[in-house]
């Protein structure tokens, strides 16, 4: 943040707030406090708010698989062009292919890609791992989507 640190009464002053937009999409609401040395007006809030348009929507930028051995462990995200141009998915690798199975299905009525995640793991652990996928958009040219595996032992009383 930058900032003038004096303004003269009856004066004025210049504040420049900078929002790192990297992680967010769709409405936004930043805020920020200034205090002074005013009686009058001690803090001010300051409201930032907006939409973000991203090139590529995706609903999660990770996925979690959490479930007991043998169970059917699963999850699903969304990821929707949001260019004139259709979106291609062109190539996609999971870097723990041992762990997780993941299929990409494109869905024509939203014009969409439907990305299901499958726990392969069958003793109880936990795995963290990426799926990355190529696309045809040059400014967005990979996704990256984060996976988290917990897989418990099942529990029996006796």
């Amino acid at each position: 943040m930058q900032y003038d640190a004096i303004i003269p009464p009856g004066g004025e002053g210049h504040i420049t707030l900078e929002v790192r937009t990297m992680k967010y999409k769709g409405q936004i609401r930043k805020t920020a406090k200034l205090f002074t040395n005013d009686p009058n007006s001690s803090e001010t809030t300051i409201i930032v708010q907006g939409s973000l348009w991203v090139p590529v929507y995706v609903s999660s930028d990770h996925v979690r698989l959490k479930g007991k051995v043998g169970e059917n462990v699963r999850n699903s995200i969304q990821i929707r062009g949001q260019k004139e141009e259709p979106l291609e998915l062109k190539e996609a690798s999971v870097n723990i292919p041992d762990k997780v199975d993941v299929q990409i299905h494109y869905q024509a009525e939203g014009e969409s890609y439907l990305v299901a995640f499958k726990n392969k793991l069958n003793t109880e652990g936990h795995y963290i791992g990426f799926l990355t996928i190529t696309t045809n958009y040059p400014d967005k040219p990979k996704i990256q989507i984060q996976i988290l595996g917990a897989i418990t032992a099942n529990v029996q009383a006796k």
